[in-house]
C-alpha cells in the first residue's frame, strides 16, 4: 500500500505562529531594553557634561562686566555671564518651563530642558531654590548632582516649604557638604526659624549648631537663639538650649524674658495705653523662672554701647508687665538700679501706675 503524503494539521500551523509570535516579541523586547539603556545612558552622559561645565565655570575668575557690586540677596552668587546677575536678588515667582520643572516637575521635563539648554550656576541656584520650597526632594537632589551651589541663604528657601519636607532637604543638603556652621555668621531668618522650630532646633544642634551663635546686628540686633527664645516666651526652646550648653552669661536672656511686651505697643511710650493684661504678663514667668534656675542673676547690667533699659525689672516696668515686676522684687531685684531711661520706680512714677508702683514701696 502506498505510504500517504504527510500534510500540516491545524495544530502545527498554530504551533508555527505561536513560535513565531515569540520570536517578535522577543526581538520587541530586546529593542525596548536596548532604547532604555541608551536613554538612560544618555541621561548619564547630559549628567555628567553639565557637572563638567559647572566645574569650569567654578575654574573661571568672575568677571565684572562692568557691574555694580553692591550688596544683593545672594551676595555669593557665582557671576559667569552678564544675565547672571538678574540672580542676586530674592528669587521671583517662576515664569520659565525651566523655573516651573524645578518647582512642580516631573524630574524627566527638568532633564529634558537641562540637556537641551545647560543653565549657569547662578540659575542653578534659582531653580534649587524653586524646589526646596516647594519641598521637592528629588528635584532639589538632581540640581545638587548638576552643579547647583549652595549659597549663605539657600537654607532660608527650606524654612518656606512644607514643615514635612524641612529635616529631609536639611540633610540632603549635609549630603553635599552644607553645615549648619558652612556659613559665618548664621543668617538672621534662619537663626529666628530655628527657635520656632524644636524639631529642627534639634537637628542643627545635632550637626553641629552652636547654640551661642549670634546673627547679624542687622534684623536680628545680634540676640543670641537663648535671648529669641526667651524673648518669645518659649520655655521647650530655652531649656532645648540650655541643656545643649549656651552661656546663660551670653547676652541677657533674662532681660528679654522680662521686657516682651505685645507687638502693638512700644516700650517708649506709655502715656496712650495701661499696663499689659495678667494672661500676657504671667506667660513669660515660667521661662524666667527657668533662666533664674539655671544662673541668671536678676540684677545683672546689661553690657551695651546703647541706650537700653539695662535692668531686667526696668524691662518688665517699661513693658508694663505688673506680674513680672512683682516675680523680680520677690527674686531680689533693686527697683532703683538706675540705667538709661532711670530706675524702675522712676519709670513707674513718671508714667503713673499705681499698682506696679505700691508694689515698690
Amino acid at each position: 500500500m502506498s505510504q500517504q503524503q504527510y500534510r500540516p494539521s491545524s495544530d502545527d500551523d498554530h504551533r508555527v505562529l505561536l513560535q513565531q509570535e515569540a520570536v517578535r516579541r522577543a526581538q520587541a523586547g530586546q529593542l525596548h531594553s536596548s532604547m532604555r539603556t541608551q536613554h538612560q545612558l544618555s541621561q548619564q552622559q547630559a549628567a555628567l557634561r553639565i557637572r563638567q561645565q559647572q566645574q569650569q565655570q567654578l575654574r573661571q575668575p568672575q568677571p565684572s562686566f562692568g557691574m555694580s557690586m553692591n550688596a544683593g540677596y545672594y551676595n555669593d552668587i557665582p557671576i559667569t555671564v552678564p544675565v547672571d546677575y538678574t540672580c542676586r536678588g530674592p528669587t521671583p515667582a517662576p515664569s520659565t518651563p525651566f523655573d516651573y520643572a524645578c518647582r512642580n516637575g516631573p524630574l524627566s521635563t527638568l532633564q529634558t530642558l537641562l540637556y537641551s539648554n545647560p543653565q549657569t550656576l547662578a540659575f542653578l541656584h534659582r531653580g534649587l531654590t524653586y524646589a526646596l520650597r516647594a519641598g521637592n526632594l528629588e528635584t532639589a537632589g538632581y540640581l545638587l548632582e548638576s552643579g547647583a551651589p549652595v549659597l549663605h541663604r539657600t537654607p532660608i528657601s527650606i524654612c518656606e516649604g512644607p514643615d514635612t519636607q524641612r529635616i529631609p532637604l536639611f540633610e540632603l543638603l549635609s549630603q553635599h557638604g552644607w553645615t549648619p556652621n558652612t556659613h559665618r555668621p548664621i543668617d538672621k531668618v534662619l537663626i529666628n526659624r530655628l527657635v520656632n522650630n524644636t524639631r529642627l532646633l534639634q537637628w542643627f544642634l545635632a550637626h553641629g549648631f552652636d547654640p551661642d551663635d549670634i546673627g547679624p546686628v542687622i534684623g536680628a540686633k545680634g540676640l543670641t537663639p537663648l535671648e529669641l527664645a526667651a524673648a518669645r516666651g518659649n520655655v521647650e526652646i530655652v531649656r532645648l538650649l540650655l541643656d545643649a550648653g549656651a552661656n546663660i552669661h551670653n547676652g541677657v536672656p533674662l532681660h528679654r524674658a522680662a521686657g516682651r511686651y505685645p507687638s502693638d505697643w512700644s516700650p517708649y511710650v506709655a502715656h496712650d495705653r495701661g499696663t499689659q493684661s495678667e494672661e500676657t504678663d504671667r506667660a513669660q514667668l515660667p521661662v524666667m523662672e527657668l533662666l533664674v534656675e539655671r544662673g541668671a542673676d536678676v540684677n545683672a547690667a546689661e553690657e551695651t554701647q546703647h541706650m537700653t533699659q539695662r535692668y531686667a525689672i526696668v524691662y518688665a516696668a517699661m513693658a508694663g508687665a505688673v506680674e513680672r515686676v512683682r516675680w523680680l522684687l520677690a527674686k531680689g531685684a533693686d527697683p532703683d538700679a538706675r540705667g538709661p531711661f532711670g530706675s524702675a520706680r522712676e519709670y513707674t512714677q513718671r508714667v503713673g501706675w499705681a499698682k506696679m508702683l505700691e508694689l515698690m514701696d
